[in-house]
């Protein structure tokens, strides 16, 4: 009997590539192995032809759960590519079971009312479709933490003190939301209506602060949630959804006191001390730069490395598998002078006249520890697109063999381009799907759209290989049951097969 792996083990294996990268069992279980060899690790993976001959049996199916067989076709070409032979790569994927999954959403109470609402009734839809046979607890937060002793229009000294803010809102009393299917289609809930009703409700009051500290709202409500909100082996999910970048400050009232260096107190001088642009703090003038970075050690902020520990020692409870942002884009940096303050700020990047949308800098910086996912704040309809399903299929995406062609087909475009067929088959019902190639941002991040779609990127992860190549489906909810999935590429030119 083939046992699923816990999702809290794939999900933390995934956070912990940041330092450690994959063990090196986790390298095994990844490796095909080559086409003249098919032995790697722990699994040996079966050869078979074009002809229909049945695999070798005896595949060890114990460690990862995927039976994968590397076919050789006819390397002597074809009539649509006659320059190169193909390789059919075939992964049997083992039927997604429920899992236990929390979501904290934590908005920016800066925001419009309009753009948030709209933008949390997204996110909510889209954990129905995507979680929708998940066991879900879900929370929400307000990234107003206050400003302490400092004085600053539309902020009190505490906020929402990192509260979870569904009391009101559920049957029992709880300040989360439960959510769970059962057998038959029906579900089981501990609030009246939609999942996304149920978010509204529990939305803070738009204050309009406009000193915001999401990174220190998520970890704080994270580390002081109800007993009963993370189950073990579980896992976590973080949802951003931002009109200004993190502000996070272990003493509001330190950074936002008198300093006739960095000019009036206020959301630029988190600008001033948390990034560098251009290589050089941002100026309290109108400029463009052509990019902005974190600060590793901010004076007056919280270091980014910091919350990388406080969210790794959340582990034992609920592993992070994906941090999602609705915000502002990461281009342009333009700073304006507001001409009804007088102030400098970042022009927003949904366009003048729009709604605040400072590009997310400090956000994305910690986001990149973790698999994570981006959508704009100026479409606050499409904010849904930053939930993303637990990485169960993490044991499912494996190295490239050798054997096929290797090289980028378009080294100049983001992404590696390799020529390669990608088909789906739902083998209950008889449905085959062509999967197409996931497409690239200028910035070199995954489109989130389409879905599904595959890319191949190197990794650590298949040392054992060559060329390091790794095959993964992006996907926005795990696939039907009985899913296999086929995957064909060209072999070098002259490769014969072997």
């Amino acid at each position: 009997m083939c046992h699923q792996p816990s999702l809290g083990r794939v999900a933390g294996a995934a956070a912990r590539r940041v330092t450690e990268g994959r063990r090196a069992g986790d390298r095994e279980r990844g490796a095909i192995g080559r086409i003249d060899g098919c032995k790697r690790g722990r699994s040996r993976l079966a050869l078979g032809n074009e002809n229909g001959r049945e695999p070798e049996q005896g595949v060890n199916r114990s460690n990862a759960c995927v039976a994968a067989a590397l076919v050789a076709s006819s390397c002597g070409g074809d009539a649509e590519r006659p320059e190169r032979a193909s390789c059919e790569l075939r992964l049997e994927i083992p039927a997604p079971v429920q899992t236990q999954v929390e979501v904290l959403v934590v908005v920016d109470t800066s925001l419009p009312p309009d753009a948030r609402a709209e933008a949390v009734e997204s996110i909510g839809d889209r954990l129905v479709e995507t979680l929708g046979r998940e066991d879900l607890h879900l929370a929400v937060v307000s990234a107003d933490l206050g400003v302490g002793d400092a004085q600053l229009e539309g902020c009190d000294a505490t906020g929402d003190e990192a509260r979870f803010l569904g009391t009101a809102c559920t049957d029992d009393g709880t300040p989360f939301f439960r959510r769970a299917a059962k057998v038959g289609g029906s579900v089981a809930a501990n609030y009246q209506g939609s999942l996304a009703d149920a978010l509204a409700c529990a939305l803070p009051e738009p204050e309009g602060c406009a000193i915001q500290q999401p990174l220190e709202a998520a970890t704080s409500a994270l580390e002081a949630a109800p007993a009963d909100f993370f189950r073990d082996l579980s896992g976590l999910s973080i949802l951003f959804v931002a009109g200004r970048d993190d502000c996070s400050a272990a003493d509001p009232a330190a950074l936002l006191g008198d300093d006739p260096e960095l000019g009036p107190a206020g959301p630029f001088r988190c600008a001033e001390l948390g990034l560098l642009c251009d290589g050089e703090a941002p100026a309290a003038e109108p400029a463009t730069y052509e990019s902005c970075r974190a600060v590793e050690t901010p004076e007056g902020l919280t270091p980014l490395a910091s919350y990388l520990e406080r969210w790794n020692a959340l582990a034992p409870h609920g592993e992070l598998f994906n941090i999602g942002i609705a915000g502002g884009a990461l281009h342009p940096f333009e700073v304006e002078i507001d001409p009804d303050t007088g102030e400098a700020a970042f022009s927003s990047t949904c366009g003048r006249d729009a709604a605040v949308a400072d590009p997310p800098v400090r956000l994305a910086s910690a986001a990149r520890w973790f698999h994570n996912a981006r959508a704009t704040i100026c479409r606050p309809r499409e904010a849904g697109a930053i939930v993303r399903a637990p990485r169960t299929w993490d044991l499912a995406n494996p190295c490239l063999p050798d054997g096929i062609a290797g090289d980028d087909l378009a080294p100049h475009e983001p992404g590696i381009q390799l020529d390669c067929h990608v088909a789906q088959t739902d083998e209950e019902r008889g449905n085959d799907q062509t999967i197409p190639a996931c497409t690239f941002t200028p910035e070199g991040d995954v489109d989130p759209a389409p879905r599904p779609c595959w890319r191949v990127e190197e990794s650590p992860a298949c040392s054992v290989t060559d060329h390091q190549l790794q095959f993964t489906v992006e996907r926005h909810a795990n696939p039907p049951e009985l899913t296999r999935l086929s995957v064909r590429c060209a072999c070098p030119v002259g490769d014969g097969g072997r």
